[in-house]
């Protein structure tokens, strides 16, 4: 024998003499205390333990499970993620419903939506959302009422979870935030669990929401503790969103700005007509395109004749409504395609023909 491989650990079916199958767990070691090596082997029944092992079983059973389910689902928020990520800001509401439904269908979920809120918390609009049933379930209006309630106030000014369902042995400020929530909902619910989103200032702004309204569609604690980081990861999806869109509404304020600063610095802001800085720009065009076809170019300098006496005489208001007619009279006049009737300055004007 080998004494490096002792002791034995065995376990095995053993039948009775009766017909009945026993677990049995045999043990084999080796007795060196006397000169003499005995072998001594221990038998035991592990029938009292079956409900002790029955209860390991099912413990290890539960817990690859929740790993397997685990696993699948970070390989379906990854893929969300990527997409949320990716997606033009246009396909940003679709791509984030087409999330809510992965979600929603993976954690037996009926209802998921996100909520708008205005600035003084008085009314909320849709912003995204998935049914089970599109045909049985309503959707949330595109803009309805907040309940004007201290206590919904109250549950909405921290980022924490909000978990309702319709326990009667709850607090009566519970069971009203769960009938303002019921009411609320165009569908109503079971059980609910919604997530404030909250403002760099710390201001409401919306809500993220799973319903269930089916009673044979329950959440276990593993799918409850996916859903924890799932959340978090929408609503900072959400703010990356609207981060975006205010960028993009500042750089088109910003081109907006730059077109006006650009009319302004071309035009000649007492008769809407180009300025001198327009007129020696086109000048400079023409001469190069006359160049370019061997063609000619004409420019005519036009003045009124005794203004400054006009001017002294009736006032400078007179004197501005007088060059804005003679102005409105060149421009109607020098109206044709590549024509540039402009102001030279003063009571001069300067027209290019090309």
């Amino acid at each position: 024998y080998n004494d490096q491989k002792l002791p034995i650990d065995r376990t095995f079916i053993g039948k009775h003499k009766q017909g009945q199958f026993i677990p049995i767990a045999l043990t084999i070691y080796i007795d060196h205390s006397n000169p003499t090596a005995r072998f001594i082997g221990v038998l035991q029944d592990l029938r009292k333990h079956e409900k002790q092992l029955t209860q390991i079983f099912h413990d290890f059973e539960s817990t690859t499970q929740a790993l397997n389910q685990r696993i699948q689902f970070d390989v379906l928020l990854n893929d969300c993620s990527n997409h949320l990520l990716s997606c033009h800001p246009e396909e940003f509401v679709p791509v984030m419903e087409n999330t809510l439904q992965s979600i929603g269908e993976f954690l037996s979920f009926d209802h998921c939506f996100i909520l708008k809120f205005n600035e003084d918390f008085s009314q909320g609009s849709l912003w995204a959302e998935w049914r089970r049933s599109v045909s049985l379930m309503s959707p949330f209006p595109k803009l309805f009422d907040i309940p004007g309630s201290d206590i919904f106030l109250k549950a909405f000014s921290n980022t924490l979870t909000i978990e309702l369902s319709d326990n009667k042995n709850q607090s009566p400020e519970y069971n009203t935030l769960f009938k303002l929530a019921q009411n609320m909902s165009p569908n109503g619910f079971i059980t609910s669990r919604i997530t404030p989103i909250q403002s760099e200032n710390n201001v409401p702004v919306g809500c993220i929401g799973f319903s269930i309204l089916d009673p044979n569609h329950k959440s276990s604690e593993s799918q409850i503790a996916l859903l924890n980081n799932t959340t978090q990861l929408l609503i900072n999806a959400w703010g990356r969103h609207r981060l975006i869109l205010k960028s993009r509404e500042a750089e088109q304020d910003l081109v907006n700005a730059n077109r006006i600063l650009s009319q302004q610095a071309f035009h000649d802001a007492l008769t809407g007509l180009p300025n001198r800085r327009a007129f020696d720009h086109g000048l400079l065009q023409e001469f190069d395109r006359a160049q370019r076809h061997n063609s000619s170019v004409c420019l005519l300098m036009c003045d009124i004749d005794f203004f400054k006496h006009y001017n002294d005489h009736f006032g400078h208001s007179s004197g501005d409504y007088c060059l804005q007619q003679v102005a409105r009279v060149l421009q109607s006049t020098f109206n044709r395609a590549g024509e540039l009737c402009t102001r030279y300055g003063g009571e001069e004007f300067a027209i290019i023909l090309p």
